[in-house]
Parts: structure tokens; C-alpha cells; sequence
């Protein structure tokens, strides 16, 4: 994913104006990679479930679903994925196309010297008034670095100041990249305001992640249902949220896209109080059986 993170956006700039009409190489160049990916998965050797775990657990995914550390960590996960996708797929219309983002002399300088030369002759200079492409592309590749890299230490984190705290850093993060992308159309306001926003989807999704695997029992058909259900919620309202905020780009700009991520970051905290409640009441339960 690390690596992902840069040659994706890459490759974006260099098929970007590979062929007419603008961007159609670059859908070309996600097809062959799904392609790849088809050919790549089935080469993947997953463990097979023992007889006694092919035949059920007993309880019905209703009842695996009502577990309240199901709901709050898929809650947790949908809403900061959520939030970040909002961010993430208007980011680049507002740094490119938005009259508000006037690079400096600096900034056109970097990026003449990251964008291909066929693809810098090709984009139409009516519609690009703002930073140049491979600006925006630098952009979501430190954004989708942020989003991973932490991965390496969150683990650690978790195991050290417990689920609570990290997933509170996380939403302070996603509140902290919100305020510096609504402070202005410097190209820092987006780099670092995405940075924030990377890195306060990874704590929190990472969190969540951890509390889904205690929502079913080892050794059982539970854990293929769970994670299931638990990705279909995540990414079914992820998509129709990036979804609505295509239409909040169209009717309030890019404002009206960070508030709408604000909306979900505000919500985030009251999963956050319902994560603390859990957490004191398993804490007591371990208590009194002991």
C-alpha cells in the first residue's frame, strides 16, 4: 500500500494526456492493473476452515451484529472512511480548477519540473486555473502515504494507550486537517491539511479494525460474516457519501465539502463516547469476575 501510494498517482501523471479525450489512458491503466489484480488474487493460498468451523457458529448474523463492539467499530470505520473520501475525491477539482488556488512562483516552478511533458501540453489551460496537475497528484501521493505509513506503529500504539486514546487522536487529527483545508487555498492548506486527514483515517480505521475482531468467535464460521457485513456498511456509505459530495462541490464549493466531512467528524466523537462507555463497562465486567 506503501508503495501503492506512489506509483498510483504516478501513473496518473503520466497517462493523464497520453490519449484523447484527457484522463481515458489513465481509465485504460486502472483496467489492465484490476487485470493484474485478477490474475494475482487466486495465487493467494487462505487457510481453510476446520470441519467443526465450516458448520456454523449457532448465532445468526443478526445477533453477531447486535454485539455492541460490532456496531461501534463499524460506526467508527464507516464514518472516518466516510469523511475521507469526501475529502478525497473533491481535493483535486478544488486545487485544479478553483480560481481561489493561486500557486506562487515556487510552486509552478516544482511543478513544470514532476509533470510529463506530453501531459503538461495537454491539459486544457482553460479549465486548470489554479495548480497545475502534477501539483494536485503530489498531493494525494503524501495523502495516501499518510494514510498507510502510520500503519506500521498504530498496532503498537494501540497495544500501549489502548483503543480509546487512539481513536481520539484520530478524530482531533481529522478536526485539525479540517480547520487548515478551511483556512485557506495555499498549497499548504492542501498538502498538509490532507496529511492530517491520512493520518486521522488511519487511527481510526485501524482501530476499528482491532474491535471488529472481537465481535466473533475464534474458530468459527463468524469471522468470513462479520468482516463481510462490516465491509459492505463501510464502503456501501462511503460511495454514496462521495457520492453527495460531488453534488455539495456543485452547489457550495469546496467549503461546503470540508463542512460535509465536518458533519461526519462530528458524529465520529459521539461514537467516540459510546467506544468510552464500552470500554468502562468491560472494564467493570472484567472486574467483578475476577
Amino acid at each position: 500500500a506503501v508503495v501503492a501510494a506512489f506509483a498510483g498517482p504516478q501513473m496518473a501523471i503520466y497517462t493523464a494526456g497520453a490519449l484523447r479525450p484527457e484522463y481515458v489512458a489513465s481509465f485504460y491503466g486502472i483496467l489492465g492493473l484490476t487485470v493484474l489484480n485478477a490474475f494475482a488474487i487466486p495465487c493467494i493460498r487462505f487457510p481453510v476452515l476446520r470441519a467443526d468451523a465450516a458448520g456454523g457458529s449457532g448465532r445468526t448474523l443478526g445477533e453477531i451484529v447486535a454485539v455492541p463492539k460490532f456496531y461501534v467499530a463499524a460506526a467508527l470505520a464507516t464514518l472516518a472512511n466516510s469523511a475521507m473520501l469526501i475529502l478525497m475525491s473533491s481535493v483535486v477539482l478544488e486545487m485544479v480548477c478553483s480560481p481561489r488556488a493561486s500557486p506562487g512562483a515556487r510552486t509552478t516552478r516544482v511543478a513544470r519540473s514532476l509533470t510529463p511533458p506530453r501531459a503538461s501540453l495537454s491539459l486544457p489551460q482553460a479549465d486548470h486555473v489554479g495548480f497545475a496537475y502534477a501539483t494536485s497528484i503530489l498531493t494525494l501521493q503524501f495523502h495516501f502515504f499518510s494514510m498507510f505509513f502510520p500503519g506500521f506503529f498504530t498496532g503498537h500504539f494501540v497495544a500501549r494507550f489502548g483503543l480509546y486514546t487512539v481513536a481520539g487522536a484520530g478524530v482531533l487529527v481529522f478536526w485539525l486537517a479540517s480547520a487548515v483545508l478551511l483556512s485557506g487555498h495555499a498549497l499548504w492548506n492542501f498538502a498538509v491539511g490532507m496529511v492530517l486527514c491520512g493520518v486521522g483515517w488511519n487511527f481510526c480505521f485501524s482501530t476499528a479494525t482491532v474491535m471488529v475482531t472481537d465481535a466473533y468467535e475464534s474458530g468459527t464460521d463468524e469471522a468470513t460474516r462479520v468482516q463481510g457485513i462490516n465491509d459492505f456498511i463501510i464502503f456501501s456509505i462511503s460511495g454514496v457519501s462521495a457520492m453527495f459530495a460531488g453534488l455539495a462541490y456543485d452547489r457550495g464549493g469546496w467549503t461546503a465539502v470540508v463542512i460535509m466531512s465536518a458533519c461526519y467528524q462530528a458524529v465520529l466523537c459521539v461514537v467516540l463516547v459510546a467506544l468510552y462507555n464500552l470500554q468502562r463497562r468491560e472494564a467493570a465486567a472484567a472486574r467483578h469476575d475476577g
